[in-house]
């Protein structure tokens, strides 16, 4: 089997080595190279080839936003980024991720032994869930949505996501309009991104989005963010859908939020429920969907072709809960089709 060919870009000489040492430990992942600078950057990814590139959001000599701007137009190589948790770090972040960069990586900020080698292992982790990545290109510009003919009150449209699922949510949204029912959004993702993202979201849709809080009501035309590290769920009281938050004190890495939210879904909304379940590594979002479908309610997959990461849709698909596979430009067309059936 051959290896995995990485190139790191790193700011700092010392993570570079931590990272090098993390990747030479490993018998699938071969470490091609290393440099501290976009200039050595630009020429190495030439003269290498590597199947992914690990990049610094703080580099040297170069706007890393630019940077990748430049990088994705003439290479379909998956991206790794690296940062540590800082308000204006995780802006950056987040515009790489809508950018096309497939994901990311938290540099903890203490640097004792132990979380050493939890970096490491996460690294490693990473790196091979995202050699199977797409780098999926935009939405084609000609795109011409159906018209949604009535404001549902009833319905609720829940959408979850991980890998690659920035990039995703940021394109569906700007399709939604304000007629649109109340939508609630589960991505994986630290609690600090949350907010960052949120306004992002803001910026680019009809709908009102808002970072969810506990004991929101479910509303038309606005769509509710679950933070990071939260599972959440819905409870009816006087004909009105209201939101509940549990802080499941895991890494967003571990929880099984999306599965959480939408068995909720499911029992309390039953067949006037919507599930989407968006690109993603590992299996979480399978087993809720197929509760959403067996109550009768509708469901929708987003295909390998347009997915960063097809696990999370695959597992689903061969659980037998999804209704419809489509690619990421056709999931508002399913959406507002059912919506105007029901």
């Amino acid at each position: 089997m051959e290896k995995i060919k990485v190139l790191v870009i790193y700011n700092s000489p010392l993570v570079n080595n931590v990272l090098g040492k993390a990747l030479e430990k490993n018998s699938e992942i071969e470490l091609v190279g290393s440099a501290t600078n976009s200039y050595l950057a630009v020429r190495k990814v030439e003269e290498l080839k590597p199947d992914i590139l690990i990049l610094d959001i703080r580099m040297a000599n170069m706007d890393c936003l630019q940077y990748l701007e430049r990088f994705m137009v003439h290479h379909s190589i998956p991206v790794i980024v690296v940062s540590t948790l800082t308000t204006q770090r995780n802006k950056l972040v987040l515009k790489a991720l809508e950018m096309g960069v497939v994901d990311f990586l938290i540099k903890p900020a203490v640097t004792t032994e132990n979380k050493r080698n939890e970096f490491q292992t996460e690294v490693i982790s990473k790196i091979k869930s995202v050699a199977r990545a797409n780098v999926v290109p935009k939405f084609k510009d000609d795109f011409i949505s159906r018209e949604l003919t009535v404001n549902k009150e009833k319905a609720i449209l829940g959408i979850g996501a991980s890998t690659g699922g920035f990039k995703a949510i940021k394109e569906l949204l700007a399709r939604f309009t304000a007629k649109m029912p109340g939508i609630v959004i589960i991505q994986h993702m630290p609690q600090e991104f949350t907010s960052a993202f949120v306004r992002r979201l803001n910026h680019i849709s009809d709908l009102e989005v808002k970072e969810a809080e506990n004991g929101d009501r479910i509303l038309p035309g606005q769509a509710l963010v679950i933070p990071g590290g939260y599972e959440s769920g819905l409870e009816k009281s006087d004909g009105n859908y209201y939101l509940w938050l549990k802080n499941n004190n895991q890494s967003f890495k571990q929880q099984s939020s999306i599965d959480t939210f939408f068995t909720s879904l499911a029992a309390e909304v039953k067949d006037k429920a919507i599930g989407v379940l968006l690109t993603g590594m590992g299996n979480d979002g399978a087993k809720g969907l197929k509760q959403i479908k067996e109550a009768g309610g509708y469901t929708i997959v987003q295909d390998e072709e347009t997915s960063a990461l097809f696990e999370m849709p695959k597992q689903a698909i061969e659980q037998g809960a999804s209704k419809e596979v489509v690619s990421l430009d056709k999931i508002t067309d399913g959406i507002i089709r059912v919506l105007n059936n029901q």
